[in-house]
C-alpha cells in the first residue's frame, strides 16, 4: 500500500512574546488632594471677585444718585427762611383797653373802663353829678334816641329781698307781650317791627365780682335797664343783678364787643 503523500508545510514555530515593561501607577490620593485644592482656590477667587463687584456698585450708587437730583429736591435750611415769612403770634403784653377811659362813681364807690369813642351819660336822680350819679349810661352814638343804652349801670334801693327783685325784673323783661296794634304803631314810628320777648338764658343764680348774683339774657326789643324803658331792635341784652350791702346793683347791656369787655372792667371800691 502505497504512503500518502504528505504536504509539505513547515512546523509552526511559536515566536518570543514581547512584554511592553508597565510603568508604576502614581499615587491617586495625591492627585485627588491636588485637584480639591485647585477647586478651592478657583472658587476663592471668583467668590472674592463677586464681593469686590458689589462693593464697587455700592460705593458707585451715591454718586449716581447725587448727578440725577433736580434743583427743586434740594433742601433748604430752614435757617435761610425770612422771619417775616412765619406765621406771627399776637403779642400777650398788648392791651386792647389800654386806651379805655375811666369812669369812677365816687357816691357808690365803684369803677368801670369805656372806649374813648364812646360816651357817658347821667340817668336817675344824680343831681346833675356823674360822679355820683345813680345811673349811667354808655352809648356809642350818644345822639340816636332809639337805641337802647348801650351799657347802664343802675343803683337800687328796695324792700324786697335779692331774689324777688331780681326774678320780678326778669319776669317782666321775658314775659313781655305785644298787641298787634301795639306792633303796627312801633313798625311805623320806629321802621322796624316789635316781636314778642325770648328767653335765651333763664334767670341764673351765681357769682360775680366777690358778691352773690343773679344773670339772664333776653332777646327781644323792650329794654328795661331798671329805671326806663326802651323799644329798639331786636337786640340780645345781657342783665346782672348785684347786691352790696342795702343796695342793688343792675348792669344791662346789648351782647356785642366791646361791651362784654366793658363788663370786665367793672370794679367795686
Amino acid at each position: 500500500m502505497d504512503n500518502p503523500t504528505q504536504s509539505s508545510i513547515p512546523p509552526f514555530q511559536p515566536q518570543p512574546q514581547t512584554q511592553t515593561p508597565v510603568s508604576p501607577a502614581p499615587n491617586l490620593g495625591k492627585t485627588l488632594l491636588f485637584i480639591l485644592m485647585g477647586l478651592i482656590f478657583t472658587v476663592g477667587l471668583v467668590f472674592t471677585g463677586i464681593q469686590i463687584g458689589k462693593k464697587q456698585t455700592i460705593n458707585q450708587q451715591p454718586i449716581t444718585e447725587k448727578s440725577t437730583i433736580s434743583p427743586t429736591q434740594i433742601a433748604i435750611n430752614p435757617t435761610t427762611i425770612s422771619a417775616t415769612t412765619l406765621p406771627t403770634e399776637p403779642n400777650p403784653t398788648i392791651n386792647p383797653m389800654a386806651d379805655w377811659k375811666t369812669y369812677i362813681n365816687t357816691k357808690f364807690n365803684y369803677e368801670i373802663k369805656y372806649p374813648e369813642q364812646y360816651a357817658i351819660n347821667e340817668t336817675g336822680m344824680g343831681g346833675g353829678d356823674i360822679n355820683k350819679a345813680f345811673g349811667i349810661s354808655i352809648y356809642k352814638d350818644i345822639k340816636t334816641n332809639i337805641e337802647s343804652p348801650r351799657f347802664a349801670v343802675n343803683i337800687r334801693q328796695d324792700k324786697l329781698d335779692f331774689f324777688t327783685i331780681a326774678s320780678q325784673h326778669f319776669n317782666k323783661i321775658s314775659v313781655n307781650k305785644l298787641t298787634e296794634s301795639e306792633s303796627n304803631i312801633a313798625e311805623k314810628n320806629f321802621g322796624y317791627a316789635l316781636v314778642n320777648s325770648e328767653i335765651v338764658q333763664p334767670l341764673t343764680k351765681t357769682t360775680l365780682f366777690g358778691l352773690e348774683a343773679y344773670t339772664y339774657m333776653i332777646k327781644g326789643n323792650f329794654v328795661d335797664n331798671g329805671l326806663e324803658e326802651y323799644s329798639v331792635p331786636i337786640e340780645i341784652h345781657k342783665y346782672v343783678w348785684l347786691q352790696r350791702n342795702d343796695l342793688y346793683i343792675i348792669i344791662s347791656f346789648t351782647d356785642v364787643a366791646p361791651l362784654n369787655q366793658i363788663l370786665s372792667t367793672f370794679k367795686l371800691k
